[in-house]
Order: C-alpha cells, then structure tokens, then sequence
C-alpha cells in the first residue's frame, strides 16, 4: 500500500495485539473513497480466517444478539 505505511503498520499491531489481555482498537476515519476498505483488507489478509469475523455494518444492540459467538481473541471488522 503505497504511502500508508505508517497506518497499515498501525492497524497490523492492532490486530497483532487481538492475543493480549487488553487488545487495541482501531476506527479507520477518512473522506469518501479514500481507500480505508483497502487498508482494512490489506490488514485482515494478514490475519488467519478464523481469527476474523467481518460485517458490513452493526448496530450497538446486534452485539447483544451474538449471543454463542465467541469473540475473545479475535478480530471483529465492521
């Protein structure tokens, strides 16, 4: 990803950090069409399949209605 450099290396230590006890978040925020889906895919393809869990968008009360789903440890990407 040319000239994000230092964001995609933000973002990946974010992900990276999904292991610990208190993992960091990340909110992508940019103009239209400013390539925040890319950066965001480019991350998520270097995380394992199974460590993901992506949505096209939520609410705050859909968290609620997950219910079994199990997201310790794991990426959540909305």
């Amino acid at each position: 990803m040319v000239g994000e450099d230092l964001n995609l290396l933000a973002a990946y230590l974010a992900a990276v950090s999904r292991k610990l006890d208190t993992p960091l978040a990340v909110l992508i925020q940019s103009s239209s069409a400013a390539g925040k889906s890319s950066l965001m895919d480019a991350v998520l393809r270097l995380v394992p399949e199974e460590e993901r869990i992506r949505y096209s968008e939520m609410t705050g009360q859909s968290l609620i209605y997950l219910g079994g789903t199990n997201l310790q440890h794991k990426i959540l990407a909305i």
